[in-house]
């Protein structure tokens, strides 16, 4: 319910309130995906560049493993490719240090399911 009107907020194109939503959730936009939640982390990555640069933050400062267990989750694979397209369209540095992120958990990432689905959408950008 709670991820639902923060979506709702979201979409209003607040400025102000998109900052105090992603302020907030910014230690949690890796635990959301898990949790079931991972359309609001997308949500909040498409509300705004500030949204799109929280999320991305977040994913950069995981370690690795926990990179790996996002990127090979249900609704975390979704999270990452959803990151992966807005930063190449609106920030190339913010995706070039993603893609970097990302680039040592190829091998990994091919033996999963959803982890394929991020190495297939990093070879097509």
């Amino acid at each position: 319910m709670r991820s639902i009107v923060l979506e709702n907020a979201l979409a209003l194109n607040d400025e102000e309130a998109i900052h105090k939503i992603c302020d907030r959730l910014k230690m949690e936009f890796i635990n959301l995906p898990r949790r079931g939640s991972g359309s609001l982390v997308q949500t909040c990555t498409r509300a705004s560049k500030y949204g799109m640069k929280s999320v991305v933050e977040s994913l950069l400062q995981a370690s690795e493993n926990t990179l790996l267990e996002l990127a090979s989750e249900r609704f975390g694979t979704y999270v990452i490719q959803v990151a992966l397209i807005l930063t190449r369209t609106h920030d190339v540095e913010l995706y070039e240090l993603l893609a970097a992120s990302l680039k040592p958990l190829n091998f990994a990432l091919s033996l999963t399911k959803y982890g394929t689905q991020v190495n297939l959408m990093m070879e097509a950008l």
